[in-house]
């Protein structure tokens, strides 16, 4: 089914009819090496493994029959003393010291409590399993408080500039205006961005790009430090000092289990400065409208105005744009609209004195007022501008001879 040099491996492994967990792992990276599915492999292992299994029962079953059937027939043979070599390689079923005998699968005496072979063992020596507890309590403790070593103050710095600029676009939406307001959220939003991309990246960076022993979850560590208690509590758990030192052992496992998690924990803060930072951009669009932090209308009127005296009208255009109230918005309209017309107006003197009637007229007629709102509520804010406007095109239609004179309407149209 498989390559010869695979199926030739898993032979030599399950010749005893045992299978352990690191040979288990051995042979499942050979199998992937061939192109082998793990799941796949696993059922076809197990499968192998109770064959041989299997193989061995009826070899041992045919052995003890061929045994009773020659111990009927030959005389009894006399003891002999086992081998030196025989005992290292076969566990002891008595006791050295007491001569009383063993279980199967205990390594201490019951009756003087000596320790009785604690080298041999298919699962490891006791010297081997209790450094092996050892080191997964290591390992354990390690990674309790590793999330805590892995703060670092450097990942959100991103959000300080993000903060700064947060910070001078509220204080520009309340007091200066839309325009600088958006300019410095446009300038958060950017820094928020590209500082959590590049954090985000730091952060993939320093991961290790597959799981290792060293980086195994708490839980995996701690389901195999209480298996390897179990197995020296099943062999050698009638000695009284294995027994301490388990107990030890497991003792301080249970209050790494008890202590609280310090995972997360270090997020902390910059989770709630991201919160903060993320709240701050969505609020500006309201920011924007006023809702939060009214300005101060009557320095925006007079600085409105100002703008308006000096023919700064560009700026305030821009000005207009950052009033809130729809009463204010209409009389600085109306100024802007009256000094724009005024500037128009300005040229009809110069054509009066060329005697220029037909363009003067012409031009006359083509300036006209607009209406700032239709809403006739706010016709108050914009009566004193449509007022000047009309005197100021009355008198200069009165400069023009009686035949090119317009009849120019003062009233103000609903």
């Amino acid at each position: 089914m498989y390559d010869e040099q695979l199926t030739a491996l898993i032979d030599a492994t399950i010749a005893d009819g045992q299978l352990t967990d690191k040979e288990r792992q051995v042979l499942t990276r050979k199998a992937q090496s061939f192109g082998v599915d793990a799941d796949e492999f696993e059922v076809y292992l197990a499968g192998r493994l109770f064959e041989r299994q299997r193989e061995l029962r009826d070899d041992e079953l045919l052995n003890q029959q061929l045994q009773q059937r020659a111990t009927r027939l030959a005389p009894p043979a006399p003891p002999y003393a086992a081998a030196p070599a025989d005992r290292d390689r076969a566990p002891l079923s008595k006791c050295p010291a007491c001569k009383e005998p063993l279980s199967g699968l205990s390594h201490v005496c019951p009756a003087c409590g000596q320790l009785v072979d604690a080298e041999h063992d298919a699962h490891g020596s006791l010297e081997e399993m209790m450094g092996e507890m050892e080191d997964l309590l290591i390992e354990a403790k390690a990674q309790a408080v590793r999330p805590q070593s892995q703060l670092s103050r450097s990942g959100a710095l991103y959000l300080v500039p993000t903060l700064l600029a947060l910070v001078l676009s509220v204080v520009s939406f309340a007091f200066v205006g839309n325009e600088m307001g958006w300019g410095w959220w446009v300038i958060a939003a950017l820094a928020f961005g590209v500082g959590w991309l590049i954090d985000r990246a730091l952060q993939l960076r320093r991961q290790p790009p597959a799981p290792t022993r060293h980086h195994r979850p708490l839980a995996e560590i701690q389901a195999e430090f209480d298996k390897h208690a179990r197995q020296i509590t099943l062999f050698f758990g009638a000695d009284r000092q294995v027994r301490q030192v388990v107990d030890t052992l497991g003792g301080e496992m249970s209050r790494l289990r008890a202590a609280p998690a310090a995972a997360g924990t270090y997020l902390t803060p910059r989770r709630v400065l991201g919160g903060l930072c993320l709240l701050a951009l969505g609020l500006g669009p309201l920011l924007s409208r006023g809702r939060v932090f009214p300005a101060d209308t009557k320095a925006q009127m007079a600085r409105g105005e100002q703008l308006v005296e000096f023919g700064r009208l560009p700026e305030a255009r821009r000005l207009l744009d950052s009033l809130e109230l729809e009463p204010n918005r209409v009389r600085l309209a109306s100024l802007i609209q009256h000094a724009e017309l005024e500037q128009r107006l300005d040229s009809v003197p110069e054509l009066l004195t060329a005697r220029r009637y037909t363009e003067a007229r012409r031009r006359l007629e083509r300036l006209r007022w607009r209406r700032i709102s239709p809403d006739a509520a706010y016709l108050y804010q914009e009566q004193p501008a449509f007022q000047a406007f009309q005197n100021r095109k009355t008198a200069l239609n009165e400069q023009l001879p009686a035949n090119y004179q317009l009849l120019v309407d003062t009233t103000f149209s609903r």
